[in-house]
């Protein structure tokens, strides 16, 4: 639950979430919950189930993919206002995660749970799955192949 007190600087933040919705707006702040995150905090791995959709009220996170042979490459990083876009098209996709994320500073998240978002997700099931696999399939093609020297544009 969101305490009185955060719920200005939140609608700041984030202002989609001040709907005119009443209702809807109670039930997101009953449903939402503050997160501190210490840096270096590992949020999640690939493959995880993604149980809550985030959205960053401070700090900074680095949404990566690593390779078969260790190396990484960052995908974007959220800082402040931001939300994650993996995260929730994999939570409207009914799909694992496709990456790894981890904090770069001391950060606090707010989280919404993913039924709540099923509820109201006209987009949920197989067309957003879709949606995201290919684009990240094909991604991880491409910047794996050339990094690692098993394929380039040049052969």
């Amino acid at each position: 639950m969101i305490p009185p007190d955060r719920v200005a600087e939140i609608y700041e933040r984030f202002p989609f979430l001040d709907q005119p919705d009443a209702a809807a707006k109670a039930d997101f702040l009953s449903q939402a919950t503050i997160h501190e995150l210490s840096k270096g905090y590992q949020i999640s791995t690939e493959g995880d189930v993604c149980l809550d959709f985030p959205l960053m009220l401070t700090g900074r996170v680095r949404v990566y993919k690593t390779g078969e042979r260790g190396r990484e490459i960052t995908l974007y990083r959220l800082g402040q206002g931001d939300t994650c876009v993996l995260a929730g098209a994999c939570i409207i996709g009914d799909m694992p995660f496709p990456a790894f994320s981890i904090t770069e500073q001391d950060t606090q998240v707010i989280t919404v749970s993913a039924c709540v978002l099923h509820a109201v997700s006209p987009a949920r099931g197989s067309r957003g799955k879709t949606r995201l696999t290919s684009p990240c399939r094909c991604l991880t093609f491409l910047v794996w192949k050339n990094l690692d020297g098993e394929w380039s544009p040049s052969s």
